[in-house]
């Protein structure tokens, strides 16, 4: 069986950390965009719902996001937000909210202000965590593998 490994720049889950810092306590929200397997794109949305257990982004933005993405001949990668002092795996709204099958999920994880990643897909059974290679600017992989 072969399993699926997503590609992401490391600045990219830097971003995604960085963000989930600056919205604490309430989570974060954004969506992630690249070419073909590697994320390298970051777009930070507004969290409509401002609260530490749920988000929404409005639908004005991602029309924004898709409108960009096909304007400049990206792919639309993944979705991230934060768990801001919850687990870092997917919630039961998560689950229930989960609108795109083929894109990657991110969760950022904030545990005493220490942020972690943690990358999730969509399968039969509902989401199951996959591994992620971090490429640094020179291209050198640093494979992150599931706990």
């Amino acid at each position: 069986m072969n399993e699926v490994v997503v590609n992401i720049r490391c600045e990219i889950i830097e971003e995604m950390k960085e963000h989930a810092l600056q919205e604490f306590p309430n989570e974060c929200c954004g969506m992630l965009s690249g070419k073909e397997d590697l994320i390298d794109g970051i777009s930070r949305c507004t969290n409509q719902r401002s609260s530490p257990t749920e988000f929404s982004v409005s639908p004005p933005e991602l029309f924004q996001f898709f409108r960009s993405l096909r304007k400049q001949g990206r792919d639309f990668l993944g979705i991230y937000h934060s768990h801001p002092e919850g687990n870092p795996a997917p919630s039961r709204r998560d689950e229930e909210e989960f609108n795109y099958p083929d894109a990657s999920y991110w969760i950022v994880s904030l545990n005493n202000g220490l942020a972690s990643v943690r990358c999730f897909e969509w399968g039969r059974a509902g989401f199951a965590e996959v591994p992620y290679t971090v490429r640094e600017r020179s291209d050198v992989a640093v494979v992150l593998s599931p706990e």
